[in-house]
């Protein structure tokens, strides 16, 4: 089975550096999911370490349009390719909606509520016999939790049945993927935003260089980016529930980590 490590959490966190190391360890290469790193020429305020991230940096002009349908096209050929050639992929960034429409892509998103399906009262063994049957790709691909869950696997059985009606097979159904999400409280958080910003001396000089992209503009706004780093996390814990969070503010937090990426990747 192919497997998917994704590192998220609001900015500052760590989650370029962690992804480093973690490339380094399993043999991984590293895709970014932010959403003002694809723009050319951005590099201080975006925080973008154009040495290590291989893919999804630097794709467009800063004035270009660039959506997240674009994102999860050039994604996908980047995984596939990844795979193909043995290596782990690790997405890293706090654009969740990037991650979302990656794991979960929109034509997923868009099936309809089954109401017969859901009418029935199925028990969870019922359930899991029935996803068992219908898709037992995605069976195979769901973790214990998601296994014990009947609205995940109603929700599974929804879109194996559509899929089967529709032809729509998702890239993610054969894809043993793991969720980490870097956070801290919030005034570890803030401190960390304000060192960031206080050494970005050149951030001025670069974004007079931008061409009116909106979307890059929150690099350039001091202190706004601290109230980005808390939306970006009341998001990221709304519509990514199935990410395991680490607290970079406590101690010891990374013992925690490498046992949790080996148990669940199976690396």
């Amino acid at each position: 089975m192919r497997k998917l490590l994704v590192i998220t959490g609001p900015t500052a966190t760590g989650k370029t550096k962690l992804g480093i190391e973690l490339a380094q360890k399993y043999n991984g290469e590293i895709l970014s999911a932010d959403s003002r790193q694809v723009y050319k020429s951005l590099d201080i305020g975006t925080g973008k370490q154009t040495k290590y991230f291989q893919w999804g940096i630097d794709l467009v002009a800063p004035n270009a349009k660039f959506n997240v349908s674009d994102y999860v096209k050039y994604a996908n050929k980047v995984l596939e390719d990844i795979w193909r050639r043995g290596k782990l992929p690790i997405v890293v960034g706090g654009t969740g909606l990037y991650i979302k429409a990656l794991l979960e892509p929109f034509d997923t998103i868009n099936v309809p509520i089954d109401k017969e399906l859901r009418s029935k009262n199925y028990e969870l063994r019922e359930l899991q016999e029935k996803l068992q049957q219908t898709d037992p790709t995605k069976w195979a691909a769901m973790n214990e939790s998601d296994r014990q869950n009947p609205r995940r696997l109603i929700r599974a059985l929804e879109v194996a049945i559509a899929s089967s009606k529709t032809g729509l097979h998702p890239v993610m159904d054969d894809t043993n993927s793991l969720i980490i999400g870097l956070t801290a409280s919030r005034e570890y958080l803030n401190r960390l935003i304000a060192k960031r910003i206080a050494a970005r001396p050149a951030v001025g000089q670069e974004a007079a260089r931008a061409v009116g992209q909106a979307a890059t503009a929150l690099a350039y706004r001091g202190k706004s980016e601290q109230a980005y780093a808390h939306r970006q996390m009341a998001y990221l814990k709304k519509f990514l529930p199935q990410t395991i969070w680490f607290d970079i503010g406590s101690k010891n937090w990374k013992d925690k980590l490498c046992p949790t990426i080996k148990n669940t990747l199976a690396i």
